[in-house]
């Protein structure tokens, strides 16, 4: 690597020569131009400084400071276009054509290696823009993965539903997705020149489209309708590669198996048995359909009642209510009654040793109460 030679990585690990470089001049005055913008940086520390008179916090510009300082000393390749920014100060300026990896003073010219010029600030916004944002998904959802579709969700009351019919979705994952849109913190912004060649993910919420690229290995940046420029966030790490193992409900194999009638027995017990100390959405809906199938085994859906039991939640009340009315059970009607009671203790229990006359009063009681809650 030649002197005027610099990669992504030795912009990185130019952090202490940047701090030097930019403190030991004293206060520093940088005009930026591009196509976007014009304005005015005052550096007055490693990470202090204004621009166009307001105080900010220039870390953005902390791992760069290289492409302004060092020697230009290469000759100059055929120059494409016009330059993608030209930096100023004390009346001298510096071109940097991001898209070719170039920074030239019009004499001599540096090659800069990897994505770091698509990190330079050609908007004020690269410096002062708001910390936080906020992206809120509105029904119906799509997201396109490489352009191919991975997720059609639409919401029903407050609950997202699956559109593909037998996916058994992540709905945790979905809802921490959902979350970490909602509100971010802002880590930096990026020229979209950057996404040639990286991972793309296009997320349709509410006929708004966003696109996402993975910029990094572990960070996802998002273009936002109106934008010239991608935002990247931390908050997002947690996406990974938003594959397919991620989407999908962990204990999907188990699910299947229960839902399968022409299972054997033996495969179905074993199924069951694996999803002990289990739990997500999929599986409360697997429970509240085994315990109200008349063909389910008995031991099943007690086993099923149990489980639901720990988890009480007003869905399932609506579903105990069900099991009050249609069992011939007085085991799993005693059991459906308690779950019932930690929804509402101050409703009444039901017992298999009760009159038929006092099992009926209670089980209407219960339809009211249920009745009203969906109301709510």
């Amino acid at each position: 690597m030649s002197a005027q030679s610099f990669s992504a990585a030795w912009l990185i690990a130019g952090l202490v020569f940047s701090v030097v470089s930019a403190t030991a001049q004293g206060t520093r005055k940088l005009n930026i131009k591009s196509a976007y913008d014009t304005f005015d940086v005052t550096v007055q520390s490693k990470t202090a400084g204004t621009v166009d008179g307001k105080p900010t916090i220039l870390t953005a510009l902390t791992d760069l400071w290289p492409v302004l300082d060092s020697p230009l000393g290469n000759e100059c390749p055929t120059l494409k276009g016009k330059p993608d920014a030209v930096v100023t100060e004390n009346g001298k300026a510096r071109s940097l054509y991001v898209r070719q990896g170039i920074v030239s003073d019009g004499k001599f010219c540096m090659n800069v290696g990897g994505d770091g010029l698509f990190f330079f600030p050609v908007h004020r916004d690269f410096l002062i823009g708001k910390a936080r944002d906020t992206i809120r998904l509105n029904s119906p959802v799509k997201i396109f993965r490489q352009g191919v579709k991975v997720l059609d969700i639409r919401k029903e009351g407050e609950q997202w539903q699956s559109e593909t019919k037998g996916q058994l979705l992540n709905w945790d994952f979905i809802e921490q997705v959902e979350n970490s849109l909602r509100d971010f913190v802002v880590r930096l912004r990026v020229q979209t020149d950057i996404v040639a060649g990286k991972p793309k993910m296009i997320i349709t919420s509410g006929g708004q489209t966003y696109e996402f690229y993975k910029v990094t290995k572990v960070m996802w940046a998002v273009k936002k309708p109106g934008y010239t420029w991608l935002v990247a966030s931390d908050d997002w790490s947690f996406w990974y590669d938003f594959d397919q193992s991620l989407l999908e409900d962990r204990f999907s194999p188990e699910i299947r198996v229960l839902q399968n009638k022409n299972a054997g027995a033996e495969e179905r017990t074993d199924a069951l048995d694996k999803l002990e100390g289990g739990w997500s959405r999929n599986l409360r809906d697997l429970y509240h359909a085994m315990v109200l199938d008349p063909e389910e085994n008995t031991d099943n859906k007690r086993v099923a009642l149990s489980r639901l039991k720990r988890k009480p939640s007003v869905e399932t009340s609506g579903v105990m209510v069900q099991v009050l009315y249609r069992s011939r059970d007085e085991e799993l009607k005693r059991i459906a009654g308690q779950i019932l009671k930690t929804q509402n203790p101050k409703g009444p229990l039901y017992k298999p040793s009760m009159p038929i006359a006092e099992k009926n009063k209670t089980t209407e009681y219960w339809n009211n109460w249920w009745t009203q809650q969906k109301g709510k």
